[in-house]
């Protein structure tokens, strides 16, 4: 096996091999899913697979245009110490890597000269096979960037419920959704656009599944090819891409019944200047037994009072005034931190003004864009019992 990557390669070679590094898992007691597989097919290219227990990546760098290939070949290298060495190498270098067997690896750079003990590549684990037959469609990367931003920081967290612990996607024939909960409070993002999917996917992809799939979408340019069954689901990018994901079992809690469908008080605000607001107040909760703000609103005189306290350190209270509100008086708790998450997504993505709506204060309220024609956007927050 050889191929060399010269200095005007180097930079999408780093992207690559960086990209994969995170696909390998350090802490796992499977030597395999620490190491990266290098495939070298002479006059075709490169290809770079990592896996661990979750899902399994390959990115592939095409002869010629990416790198140059002379000898087929196959062999696996330490990640974290292979990522270690390319950060090393200068702007400026010419990078070699060559094997005549699968126990050593040269790799060179500038003055650089390094033999690695490698293991045989037959010790990888194949990646699972994609299905044939399966519901494939298509999304543009800001779509699929848009769905799992909007609702990630809603999913549990490793102490919750397992089929918690991921965001579920529907995919219907004209809309793909994702729902994010962790019981607490839920978020959902709906895209309304033609798939091509005969019969509607229901399926759950982990937290870590979809933070990958997050870091790989900067550098996609062309449409993402998705198709999923019962127990996978598959990403391609054209042919250099190819991501295969498990997928969590069970069935995701029916959520549409939680989302309120009245309200009795109303108000919107500046999205920075609130999250700001909470931002203060939060830092007295932080320091309680309780993490809660409490909200009163009065509609008479176009105002909130949020306000914490800790028996240690002491309250705060954080007025709002010249607010638009609509309806009845109202007293409701909540944990900040859900909030301020809503109000920093919706900053991220440009959205100024947000809508507070209520019913009762022990009934889940929601926290919207005042105005969005793209697509549907949903934030629930359950209020907290504060005796």
């Amino acid at each position: 096996m050889k191929f060399i990557v010269n200095a005007e390669q180097l930079r999408k070679f780093n992207i690559v091999v960086s990209v994969i590094a995170k696909g390998v898992d350090q802490r796992s007691s499977i030597p395999a899913f620490q190491l990266i597989k290098l495939d070298v097919k002479a006059g075709k290219g490169l290809t770079f697979t990592s896996q661990n227990s979750e899902y399994g990546i390959s990115m592939k760098l095409q002869d010629n245009k990416d790198c140059t290939t002379f000898s087929d070949g196959s062999v696996l290298l330490p990640a974290k110490l292979f990522l270690n060495m390319i950060k090393k190498i200068k702007a400026t270098d010419e990078l070699t890597i060559e094997s005549d067997d699968t126990i050593t690896t040269t790799i060179k750079f500038g003055k650089s000269s390094y033999e690695l003990n490698t293991m045989d590549s037959s010790n990888f684990p194949k990646p699972k096979e994609v299905e044939k037959g399966q519901s494939d469609f298509e999304m543009d990367a800001a779509e699929m960037r848009n769905l799992i931003h909007n609702t990630l920081f809603s999913a549990a967290d490793s102490q919750g419920r397992e089929i918690l612990q991921g965001v579920h996607l529907i995919i219907k024939p004209d809309s793909i959704k994702a729902i994010g909960t962790d019981s607490h409070r839920l978020s959902s993002f709906e895209i309304q656009k033609d798939t091509g999917v005969k019969e509607k996917i229901d399926t759950t992809l982990s937290v870590n599944t979809l933070k990958f799939i997050q870091s790989l979408l900067p550098y996609v340019k062309s449409k993402l090819q998705l198709s999923s069954n019962h127990d996978q689901f598959i990403l391609k990018i054209g042919d250099e891409i190819k991501f295969v994901s498990t997928t969590i079992e069970g069935e995701y809690p029916q959520v549409d019944a939680l989302i309120p469908q009245d309200e009795t008080t109303k108000f919107s605000v500046d999205t920075e200047s609130f999250m700001e607001f909470i931002d203060r107040v939060r830092l007295i909760s932080h320091s309680g037994e309780n993490n809660v703000v409490t909200f009163n609103i009065y509609p008479a005189e176009k105002s909130i009072s949020l306000s914490s306290n800790a028996k240690t350190y002491g309250n705060c209270q954080q007025d709002v005034t010249s607010i638009d509100i609509d309806g009845d008086k109202l007293e409701i708790s909540a944990n900040p931190d859900y909030l301020y998450e809503i109000l920093r997504v919706y900053k991220q993505d440009g959205i100024d003004e947000v809508a507070f709506s209520f019913t009762k204060p022990l009934r889940p309220f929601l926290v919207n864009p005042l105005t969005d024609k793209q697509s549907e956007i949903i934030n629930l927050v359950t209020p907290i019992k504060v005796y």
